[in-house]
């Protein structure tokens, strides 16, 4: 290299616990028997993406039942802690969250182009609504027992 040339910083995906599948995705353990997910393209569906259990069998009531196309899948590792922050330290940048590490080229359908902006705080949106209603719950039943005492 001459002394006036200058390289590119490097990106390096972090270091994850499970494997990526072809798709960059990571391949978690199925919630319901602990094997690793796979992921497969749907030939009657367009190619579309989608993650199984290797012990789903279609027709086979007694199989394990985890099947989830692509959109799903990633809603349910969103909130997951695949990485952790010392797995993806480069210079100051620490781990990409997981709503970033779906590739640019797809989007939940698995076959269009990602417009960039991705949904990363919908699940602390629900979870802060459900924590206001419960906390609503409690001052009703609240009041009703201060009531049911003063009679």
């Amino acid at each position: 290299m001459s002394q006036g040339s200058s390289r590119a910083p490097v990106v390096v995906r972090p270091p994850s616990r499970f494997p990526l599948g072809p798709s960059g995705i990571p391949l978690i353990c199925c919630p319901s028997c602990g094997k690793g997910v796979e992921e497969y393209k749907s030939k009657k569906q367009g190619g579309r993406i989608f993650f199984k259990c290797p012990d789903n069998e279609q027709y086979d009531p007694n199989s394990c039942s985890f099947f989830k196309w692509i959109d799903s899948y990633l809603k349910m590792i969103e909130g997951m802690d695949l990485y952790t922050p010392e797995d993806g330290v480069v210079g100051d940048d620490f781990a990409t969250p997981i709503a970033h590490v779906v590739p640019a080229h797809l989007d939940a359908d698995g076959d269009k182009e990602v417009t960039g902006k991705m949904a990363t705080g919908g699940k602390m949106d629900v979870m802060q609504m459900l924590v206001l209603i419960n906390l609503g719950q409690l001052v009703v039943m609240f009041v009703a027992l201060c009531v049911m005492f003063l009679k």
